[in-house]
């Protein structure tokens, strides 16, 4: 893992030369003044960090140790919106760097890495926004970046990051986007997500599959069925399915009663299809097992989650 003697430059660099770069880029510094965006920066941060609740006067003694020359008053008028857009910077900027581990984790070994991908609100101060965020579980390597909170999960820019050939993706039904699939499909990515209930099937000679009528005419409690996905522009997949126990299935019945009563209808459809845990996945002779596993990692993000909301 990173250690704090490799972290040292990282941060020196982010709160020097990107601090000062991103000052001149957002406007917060036109011309050389007695403030500079390293300054600034290193006085906010270092001084809330050493004192949460510290004061303007607090955070000016901060700066005067970074050596700035500059008045408390002087300080004081530096507070502005621009302020806000470089630090906000400052900050996208630092969640660009990538933290890995040094060996390589046995996480399904026949990937060339594993990624998950998800998104959840955050709240800085008044304003609301979208933290993206994308784990790779064989080396640790995390990439995050702030959206405004409307953005859609799809359109976030940890999705245009790219994977290396080979490599698998994991993310909810947020994510659930065929033609997304069909081009993974064809750069020789792996993908696997949850079905989306409603979504056209269609079996190996192309008719239409009601995939309903042909789980009940299953015997067995495990499928794994090749199919083609879409309407149209049709994508090759398989559905990875097993039957879910009674206690699981009331357990999701209770879940869709109290989802209508918070006025969040459940279609019929919906209803049927949860006696079973139904997985649509590009990667061949994929096990139950496996799929499930491999679902069921996504947990390892809501950490990444649950840190943000505790700090």
């Amino acid at each position: 893992m990173t250690t704090i003697t490799e972290l040292c430059p990282v941060i020196q660099g982010l709160l020097i030369e990107t601090a000062n770069r991103v000052a001149k880029e957002t406007g917060f510094i036109q011309r050389k003044r007695q403030i500079t965006g390293a300054g600034f920066a290193q006085s906010t941060i270092l001084g809330w960090l050493n004192e949460p609740d510290a004061t303007r006067s607090q955070l000016h003694h901060a700066a005067i140790q970074t050596g700035m020359e500059i008045s408390l008053q002087g300080l004081d008028k530096r507070f502005t919106q621009t302020a806000v857009v470089f630090m906000r910077q400052l900050v996208l900027e630092a969640l660009k760097e990538i933290l890995k581990s040094e060996t390589p984790k046995p996480v399904f070994a026949q990937f060339k890495g594993v990624y998950l991908t998800d998104c959840s609100q955050t709240i800085f101060g008044e304003q609301r926004e979208k933290l993206a965020v994308r784990l790779e579980l064989q080396q640790g390597h995390l990439h995050v970046t702030l959206e405004e909170a409307r953005t859609h999960d799809q359109r976030t820019s940890v999705m245009e990051q790219r994977m290396p050939e080979g490599a698998l993706h994991i993310g909810d039904l947020g994510f659930f986007n065929l033609k997304r699939f069909k081009m993974w499909n064809e750069q020789g990515l792996y993908w696997l997500s949850r079905l989306k209930v409603g979504t056209w099937l269609y079996d190996q000679s192309g008719q239409t599959l009601n995939l309903l009528e042909y789980l009940m005419q299953q015997n067995n409690d495990r499928l794994c069925l090749p199919v083609q996905v879409g309407k149209r522009d049709r994508v090759a997949a398989y559905v990875v399915a097993q039957r879910v126990s009674d206690t699981v299935y009331q357990q999701r019945q209770l879940q869709f009663k109290e989802l209508r009563r918070r006025q969040h209808p459940t279609s019929a459809l919906k209803l049927a299809l949860a006696q079973w845990t139904i997985y649509l996945t590009s990667v061949p002779d994929l096990t139950f097992e496996q799929a499930h596993t491999l679902a069921r990692s996504r947990w390892q993000i809501e950490l990444v989650f649950k840190r943000q909301i505790r700090d």
